[in-house]
């Protein structure tokens, strides 16, 4: 079978955006974790917006998780292009103040030790229970800030 023929069977998630669709042969390849990186206004929120809304407009369970702006902001965003965001589910993980006070209250651990720890529970237990054919994370680089802190106050690597 040729290189072509092969490519073209691959399983893949149209993103939404035609051109971008049409450039990726169809779309990103399903099972696959992709990283988008750039410059805040650049774009990266609107791309994962316009790839979970495909998804829902094909019937596919999708989760929005977002870490660093508010479901209002991101509702604000889609009405913005006039987007629906039905279909989508939002899970937004950033930490109440209730939750700030009491992690200071903490004397084993350090609190971004357990703020990355129940965000990470969070967002699995999010999963487990709609099981998403696709999933967003925004922004990855509040979860690295939470374990570089854990890091370097602890004394740990980072590798």
């Amino acid at each position: 079978m040729s290189s072509q023929g092969a490519h073209a069977q691959r399983p893949v998630a149209n993103i939404g955006i035609e051109g971008l669709d049409n450039i990726l042969s169809g779309g990103f390849t399903r099972n696959r974790l992709f990283l988008v990186e750039g410059m805040p206004g650049s774009g990266k929120t609107t791309l994962a917006m316009q790839f979970l809304l495909a998804g829902a407009r094909a019937g596919e369970p999708v989760l929005y998780v977002t870490l660093s702006e508010t479901a209002d902001e991101l509702r604000a965003i889609a009405e913005s292009h006039g987007w629906n965001l039905d279909g989508l589910r939002l899970k937004e993980l950033t930490p109440s103040e209730d939750e700030l006070e009491t992690s200071e209250q903490n004397t084993l651990f350090h609190p971004s030790e357990l703020e990355l720890a129940d965000t990470t529970k969070r967002m699995l237990a999010d999963i487990d229970q709609l099981k998403p054919m696709r999933v967003v994370f925004d922004s990855l680089s509040e979860l690295r800030l939470l374990r570089a802190t854990r890091c370097a106050i602890g004394g740990k690597s980072s590798g």
